[in-house]
C-alpha cells in the first residue's frame, strides 16, 4: 500500500477519534465524573473527584445569539460545568473553597504531581480556542489537627500554557472558618 492509500486509512482512523465534535449542543442526561489517584513521597494518598453536570440546552437569549448571522455559534450550553470536587488526603478530606471550581467546564483530565514539597493537581479543561489548564496547590496546614487545603489556583489558557492568565491565593488557616464553605 502506497501514498494515498496509507494516507486514507490514517485519515479514517484519526475521524473516528474525532466522533461528536460536530454535534449539536442539547441536553444529555448522563452524569460524568473525572478522577485521579496518586501516592506521594510513598506516604500521602490523594484522590480527586470532579463531577460534573449534565449539558443543558441553550437558553432563548443563548439562541437569539446563535441565530445572529454576524456572531460566531456558541456552544457553551453543551459544555457540562463542575457541580462540586472532592480531594482527599490519607482518606480525610481536603477543604475546597467553591470559588475554586465553579467556573471550570468541559474537563477532561486531571492529575497530581509534587512540586517543591507540594501537592499539585492540574485539570485540564475546554474545547480548542477555549481550552484551559486549572493548577491547585494543595498544602498541610500544621496545628493541633493538621489538614490539608488548596492555597493558590493558577488558569492558563490552552493556546498560551506558559502565562499565568489568573492566579488566586487562598490565605486562611483556621479549620473551622473554611469548612462552612
Amino acid at each position: 500500500m502506497h501514498g494515498i492509500g496509507k494516507f486514507l486509512i490514517v485519515f479514517s482512523l484519526a475521524c473516528i477519534g474525532l466522533r461528536g465534535f460536530a454535534d449539536e449542543p442539547g441536553p444529555k442526561s448522563e452524569n460524568k465524573m473525572v478522577s485521579c489517584d496518586k501516592e506521594l513521597a510513598g506516604k500521602l494518598r490523594f484522590h480527586v473527584a470532579i463531577f460534573v453536570k449534565p449539558p443543558r440546552a441553550p437558553t432563548s437569549e443563548e439562541e437569539e445569539v446563535q441565530s445572529n448571522p454576524n456572531w460566531v455559534k456558541l456552544r457553551f450550553a453543551s459544555f457540562g460545568e463542575v457541580e462540586s470536587v472532592q480531594i482527599t488526603v490519607n482518606d480525610e478530606p481536603v477543604i475546597i473553597p467553591q470559588s475554586a471550581f465553579s467556573d471550570l467546564y468541559a474537563i477532561y483530565s486531571c492529575k497530581i504531581s509534587e512540586e517543591s514539597g507540594c501537592a499539585l493537581l492540574s485539570i485540564v479543561g475546554g474545547d480548542a480556542g477555549n481550552g484551559y489548564t486549572a493548577q491547585f496547590k494543595i498544602i498541610e496546614c500544621k496545628g493541633k489537627e493538621p489538614f490539608y487545603r488548596i492555597s493558590e489556583r493558577v488558569w492558563r489558557a490552552g493556546e498560551f500554557p506558559k502565562e499565568i492568565w489568573e492566579k488566586t491565593i487562598y490565605n486562611n488557616d483556621n479549620k473551622n472558618v473554611l469548612s462552612k464553605f
